[in-house]
């Protein structure tokens, strides 16, 4: 089982920003001007796996 976060919108997506995380780690900001699909029947959707019981 792998972990992962997986974030599915239709929409325009602009870069906004790099940053940093504590030193070490490049970062990125993104930035999605979310719309409705009809396919997905919503404007976004975030699905989650990992080993444990609740969030």
């Amino acid at each position: 089982m792998y972990h992962y976060v997986e974030v599915d919108t239709y929409g325009p997506l602009n870069f906004t920003d790099w940053g940093e995380l504590e030193g070490t780690n490049r970062t990125i900001s993104l930035e999605v001007m979310s719309q409705y699909d009809a396919t997905l029947g919503a404007d976004f959707s975030v699905k989650v796996q990992n080993d444990r019981t609740s969030l």
